[in-house]
Parts: C-alpha cells; structure tokens; sequence
C-alpha cells in the first residue's frame, strides 16, 4: 500500500498479483485499501463491495477513515454510508 502511494505503482501491481498467486482467497479489506491507496475508484468499490457483502470491520469506519478520503467525492460512496447506516 505505501509503495503505490510514492509513486511506485508498477510494484504496488506485482505486490497484488503475488499475493493472489500465493493465495487466491484474499481478504476483501486488504485488496480495499491496497486499491484505494493505487488510486484506481471503480476496482476500490468493487472490492468496497464485497467488503460490504462480508460484513468487513472496514465498513464501520466509512466516514472517520482518511484511507477513504479518494472515494468520498464519488456519488457511489454516499450509497454505501446510506447502506451502513452511517448517513
């Protein structure tokens, strides 16, 4: 996660597809902030979702989190603060 967020996202990549060669059943919240700290919205919600799906600890600091501060902006990220009772 630090990695992507120096600018070192080639390796930030390679650190993700290790860690899904190693282990195909990843931990939804992991894969979350690793996603938000590259930057790239629409994987960060897919996994937001299934993150939701799983009833992930991560879900209950939607609105304190700084980690989360790249999504906030996005209308789909009010969806979930509505979803989680946290409005």
């Amino acid at each position: 996660m630090v990695k992507s967020r120096i600018g070192k996202q080639d390796e930030a990549r390679n650190a993700i597809a290790n860690a899904m060669a190693r282990s195909g059943d990843l931990d939804p919240a992991d894969m979350l902030l690793l996603r938000m700290a590259m930057g790239n919205a629409d994987q960060s919600f897919e996994w937001l979702e299934k993150c939701y799906a799983t009833h992930s600890t991560m879900m209950t600091s939607l609105k304190v989190n700084p980690d989360y501060d790249n999504l906030r902006g996005d209308p789909r990220f009010a969806t979930y603060l509505q979803r989680v009772g946290l409005n």
